[in-house]
């Protein structure tokens, strides 16, 4: 089997890795041959299951108009030698995760060319946020999109396309090596009596250029105003260089520093500072408490604001209806002051925020996305190849 693959970022590739090994194993439960090619582009985690590339997730990574804007020629280039690509491999199916930027007009480009292939959306773009126009592009040049968000499949159906909720892949994420508080602060000197405040700047360059100057300025306010302060984690993500961090991580302060054990940090921390993204769904599964944060630069606030008029963007509230479940610290309220007070306005009222949350867990509870992302994957290609 041939499934060209595009992945944009370091999530696309985990998400597209734990796609086709699942795909793999399918294949090999039914008696068929488990042997699958890869081509296209990804990261790590494709390249070590054999992923014949083009461009890594690095090399693609936009956050922001403005990055987008320059990357334009790359993009542009990158689209003409992929498509060069499926012409000469014939792929079984072409699966575009997540990256709608570049993945819609790809497949537009595949719609106008002929492509005979199946195109399949791994990660339903959110129309909801802005472009709804997008609609028409899902159901015209795809012939299944899977989505991740319970409300998405029925919206996207009653615009014609061809859309199945699998579940959501953060699930596959949550993964824990130690089962208490106590067995977690053994392991990196923490003490298990005390509360842990999570650190959690993101895994982009940019993320954690704008987020953490943010954090260290409000630990060094509360720090500042005395008391006993509680324990905090800075969750460092794979991506995240030591040098990068290193920039920004003010020493001065008492912050342990845990790489590689995201979920974990979330699990056993009382409360999260966390980036704006994904990683916001995982915690509120997880159920901890957090400050949602998001900064970015007037040009790109200015852009957002012409196209979406929404203003709620943290995922946890979104998903719970567009209520401020948890809040959201946007843009220019995104500072140390107010991140400080913020802080200290949650930390009396924890247990409200982790029942609002445990409607949101419950609604991710039991899926197992990639199963059925592969079970979807594997019948589009049948119905295919059957006509």
């Amino acid at each position: 089997m041939k499934l060209f693959i595009i992945a944009g970022e370091p999530s696309g590739d985990v998400h597209a890795a734990n796609l086709v090994k699942e795909i793999q194993s399918q294949l090999e439960s039914a008696g068929q041959s488990s042997a699958v090619e890869l081509y296209g582009t990804g990261g790590p985690n494709l390249l070590q299951l054999g992923q014949l590339r083009l461009s890594d997730v690095q090399s693609m990574a936009v956050i922001g108009f403005d990055a987008a804007i320059k990357k334009i020629p790359f993009l542009l280039d990158l689209s003409k030698r992929l498509k060069a690509q499926i012409d000469l491999v014939n792929p079984d199916a072409i699966i575009l995760v997540d990256y709608s930027g570049f993945n819609l007009r790809f497949a537009k480009m595949l719609h106008k060319s002929g492509n005979t292939a199946p195109v399949i959306e791994l990660v339903a773009p959110q129309v909801w946020i802005w472009h709804y126009s997008r609609v028409k592009t899902l159901a015209k040049c795809f012939q299944k999109v899977l989505c991740i968000l319970p409300f998405e499949e029925k919206l996207l159906r009653d615009e014609g396309v061809n859309a199945v909720y699998i579940g959501n892949p953060v699930t596959d994420n949550i993964k824990f090596r130690h089962v208490s508080k106590e067995s977690f602060a053994a392991s990196y000197s923490l003490d298990p009596a005390r509360e842990i405040i999570g650190l959690i700047p993101g895994s982009r360059p940019r993320e954690v250029a704008s987020l953490m100057p943010v954090m260290m300025e409000a630990l060094r306010k509360l720090k500042s105003e005395g008391g006993k302060l509680p324990q905090f984690v800075l969750a460092q993500a794979d991506a995240v260089t030591d040098e990068l961090l290193a920039q920004y991580l003010d020493k001065t302060l008492d912050i342990t520093v845990i790489k590689g054990a995201t979920p974990e940090v979330m699990k056993f921390s009382s409360l999260l500072w966390i980036c704006s993204g994904t990683a916001t769904l995982e915690a509120a599964i997880i159920g901890t408490p957090m400050i949602i944060m998001y900064q970015t630069s007037r040009f790109n606030e200015i852009i957002a604001k012409l196209i979406t008029s929404r203003r709620i963007i943290g995922l946890p509230n979104i998903v719970a209806g567009d209520k401020l479940i948890v809040p959201e610290l946007l843009s220019k309220d995104c500072n140390g002051e107010n991140l400080a007070k913020t802080h200290k306005e949650m930390m009396p009222n924890l247990a409200q925020y982790r029942t609002a949350l445990q409607t949101i867990g419950e609604l991710f509870a039991g899926q197992e996305p990639m199963k059925n992302a592969a079970r979807e994957v594997l019948a589009t290609i049948d119905e295919h190849t059957k006509r």
